[in-house]
């Protein structure tokens, strides 16, 4: 709508497509500023609108409308989906003839010419007075286009590949997990040579050899009882012995409780179930259309520019032979 000064009063005019592409402007009414009134009276708001041939005339009697086929948004033929039906029944509370194109290129994309494809293409070109079937804004659209507000949230759901099974003469080492394996070894190295230390160098005596005092701190961890020649006399060597006593039996407490777990129900690897595992397994996915994925063009955290990165636009055929 522009508006136009003449003397003590603002013009306002719309404009008409016509099918050859030519505009005709339409002179909508007058309104004089001292008295604040419209010459014709006529009401200008769209929202308040209650019948477009009546009020404007039959050059506005007509709706066109962009859209694709994408249920539960949108089918058109026959017709169905959500937004397609909101748009029906737009037009007939408001008096408008509503022709619905089925645009091939889908979504489409729009262009710095203020050219574009597909239904976003043909509402900046005013091909289609209104285009719908589950758009959403984007930066790069809002700067040549109207959004109405969200009717719907949606989101993005991944086939991904079936987690692999562990091989079961993995089962065992599982009962545990690699840190823990990890701080376990550890701890058997240092109290090995920590006994070795204090026998030697604190007690003045060390007549077991070093295969043996490994045997009698594994043992322990393994719940094998102590024979009495491994039983030390010296206080600092009990006061470790016991120690080692306490956290093997929480060690193996935990071992035993995983391991019987693992042995009834089966163990898996390799499972896509969050967006950092989808990142991390590197894993190929795509669709038909890149609309998919434009918000995540524009994030910058890391794990959603390697999922970006992996997204590939192919045909049904070629999608099934991604790996």
């Amino acid at each position: 709508m522009t508006c136009d000064t003449i003397k003590e009063a603002f013009r306002f005019y719309t404009y008409v497509i016509k099918e050859n592409s030519t505009i005709n402007w339409l002179h909508l009414d007058d309104w004089f500023w001292r008295n604040q009134s419209f010459l014709f009276d006529r009401n200008l708001y769209p929202d308040r609108l209650h019948d477009v041939e009546n009020l404007f005339g039959s050059e506005f009697r007509h709706l066109s409308a962009g859209a694709t086929d994408y249920l539960p948004y949108s089918f058109i033929e026959p017709k169905m989906g959500m937004e397609l039906r909101a748009v029906m029944e737009y037009s007939a509370k408001f008096n408008y003839s509503l022709t619905i194109t089925n645009d091939e290129e889908y979504w489409g994309e729009i262009f710095e010419n203020w050219t574009g494809t597909g239904v976003l293409g043909g509402v900046v070109t005013d091909k289609y007075d209104i285009g719908f079937s589950a758009l959403f804004p984007l930066p790069d659209r809002i700067i040549y286009s109207d959004f109405s507000k969200p009717t719907a949230f949606s989101c993005v759901s991944c086939i991904v590949p079936a987690p692999r099974k562990v091989v079961s003469w993995l089962t065992p080492v599982k009962g545990l997990t690699p840190k823990i394996w990890a701080t376990l070894i550890g701890t058997i190295i240092a109290v090995i040579i920590t006994f070795k230390v204090i026998k030697k160098y604190l007690l003045g005596f060390d007549k077991s050899l070093i295969h043996i005092q490994t045997l009698s701190v594994v043992s322990m961890f393994i719940v094998q009882p102590l024979i009495n020649t491994q039983v030390p006399m010296k206080f600092p060597l009990r006061m470790l012995y016991t120690i080692l006593l306490v956290f093997a039996l929480m060690i193996t407490s935990v071992y035993n409780s995983r391991l019987a777990s693992l042995l009834v129900i089966p163990s898996y690897e390799g499972e896509i179930s969050t967006v950092d595992d989808l990142a991390q397994s590197g894993v190929l996915w795509g669709e038909l259309a890149i609309d998919w994925v434009l918000p995540l063009e524009v994030d910058e955290r890391p794990t959603y520019e390697i999922v970006y990165k992996n997204f590939r636009v192919a045909d049904d055929d070629a999608l099934r032979d991604i790996r």
